[in-house]
């Protein structure tokens, strides 16, 4: 209502864009069901292959589109300036803000840990509070077992290096 569309009426059409995958479908169809239980408003889903779905993210962002990203390195950098960065990173949303912009490159090359926080901090409330330019739906989990005998690491970005595991019986 606050935006002009009491109860939905008189919103343009609101397609949600995912590639297939069984995570992405059940994303989006809660997604969907919750924005019609909650807010009345009827979205559209297409599901896309993945490399239809890359092409359409390079070549005509879609409305609203899921997404996932998995760190490459255990730093903040990695999501925030290396998404979002409206010239230097990824920026698949095509989303710009220079106040954003400004504290991702001093974060990134900020040494007292304490400021880099805050600077980080500060950027994604503009990102996701302020702007509501990405909505973060969730942060998946796993559940890993192993047979007490198998010596191994455990990655904290699930890139396992079973080819460096033992047994140690």
């Amino acid at each position: 209502a606050d935006a002009g569309y009491p109860g939905g009426q008189g919103l343009p059409e609101i397609t949600l864009a995912y590639y297939t995958s069984q995570l992405h479908r059940q994303v989006a169809e809660f997604a969907q069901k919750n924005w019609h239980d909650v807010l009345g408003v009827d979205v559209k889903l297409a599901n896309l292959e993945l490399r239809v779905y890359l092409k359409a993210l390079s070549e005509d962002t879609p409305q609203i589109f899921s997404s996932v990203w998995t760190s490459d390195y255990p730093d903040e950098d990695n999501w925030v300036f290396q998404n979002f960065h409206s010239t230097k990173g990824a920026n698949r949303i095509r989303w710009q803000n220079a106040e954003f912009d400004r504290l991702v490159e001093e974060a990134r090359v900020a040494t007292n840990a304490q400021q880099r926080r805050e600077m980080y901090g500060q950027a994604e409330k503009i990102l996701c509070v302020d702007e509501a330019a990405i909505v973060p739906v969730f942060h998946s989990a796993r559940v890993v077992c192993t047979k007490p005998y198998v010596a191994r690491s455990y990655s904290p970005f699930g890139n396992e290096h079973i080819d460096k595991w033992s047994m140690k019986r």
